[in-house]
């Protein structure tokens, strides 16, 4: 089943309970796509390599064959419950080669096969179309350009991420071809198709660090680890605790240990070092101004 890409397969193995995987096939046809051949396409292949379901477009049709028969002589296939699914998911996309899945999901390169447009002489009237208008939802236009094939005419569009409905205006030939899809307004053909929202942004699990990643190179935002953190983001709180109390609590005891250490060390310095002090009453201080005095008048008597 992983490698079942056929449009009529797809929407079978996306399915978590499709028995596919249990088919024994123990007769086959061995196919090869020539390849001078155009417009074929390889759905799906069996174990060994070899394709089971091949594609090819023929005309504005398209013929399938498949390299198992659909009876029990081959395989174990009638007996799935699948096989019923599948052959009608089968005919429903041959017996409408011209249906295009008009709901979209968002894509960097959206690509919209179209049935090839050709004249009553069959010759090919999509030579000039080059690029087509695109209105977006939100009334923007943007341009889509065409690419042709041999059997196919495809329409793309960069940046289709915008959910809702897209509006391409179509050119005569192929609003003719599509009469059945196109909507009419002001004179004009309009091919609708939807943008469908992405179900991954309904998601609330928790991003992973993979996943943010990306997002970190380019934003700056804030990560709550929890729902207070969250709430005090929301109502302007800074989250956290507030350090500034503790941090003046320690410059207070910095300059009180400062002061401390200061007198500690002033008082280390005068240690040992205390003056020698003599104490004498007032009547030797008189005393001894006379004795002088009058040793200074002798001196001079001399002299």
């Amino acid at each position: 089943p992983d490698s079942f890409s056929h449009p009529a397969l797809s929407q079978l193995v996306s399915a978590s309970q499709t028995d596919f995987g249990k088919a024994v096939v123990s007769t086959y046809w061995q196919l090869e796509a020539h390849p001078t051949l155009s417009g074929v396409r390889i759905g799906a292949a069996l174990d060994g390599g070899d394709p089971f379901l091949v594609e090819q477009s023929v005309g504005d049709g398209l013929v399938a064959f498949s390299a198992v028969s659909f009876d029990q002589k081959g395989s174990n296939l009638p007996s799935l419950f699948a096989f019923l699914p599948f052959l009608h998911e089968l005919t429903y996309h041959l017996a409408s080669p011209t249906l295009i899945d008009l709901n979209r999901n968002a894509s960097s390169v959206l690509s919209v096969s179209l049935p090839q447009v050709k004249s009553s002489a069959g010759a090919d009237d999509t030579e000039s179309i080059t690029s087509a208008d695109v209105t977006l939802p939100d009334g923007t236009t943007r341009k889509a350009t065409f690419k042709r094939d041999s059997q196919r005419t495809s329409l793309e569009l960069t940046r289709a991420v915008q959910p809702g409905i897209h509006r391409v205006e179509l050119p005569e030939e192929l609003a003719v071809q599509l009469a059945g899809l196109t909507m009419y307004e002001e004179g004009k053909s309009y091919l609708p198709f939807a943008i469908l929202n992405d179900a991954g942004e309904s998601r609330l699990d928790p991003m992973t660090a993979e996943q943010e990643a990306p997002a970190n190179r380019y934003l700056d935002y804030f990560h709550s680890e929890n729902f207070e953190q969250l709430v005090a983001a929301v109502i302007g709180d800074v989250p956290g605790f507030e350090l500034w109390k503790f941090l003046a609590i320690g410059a207070v005891l910095l300059v009180l240990a400062e002061s401390f250490v200061t007198r500690w060390i002033a008082q280390r310095r005068k240690l040992g070092t205390t003056e020698a002090v003599s104490f004498v009453s007032e009547g030797e201080k008189l005393s001894t101004f006379q004795q002088r005095a009058k040793e200074l008048l002798e001196s001079v008597r001399t002299k």
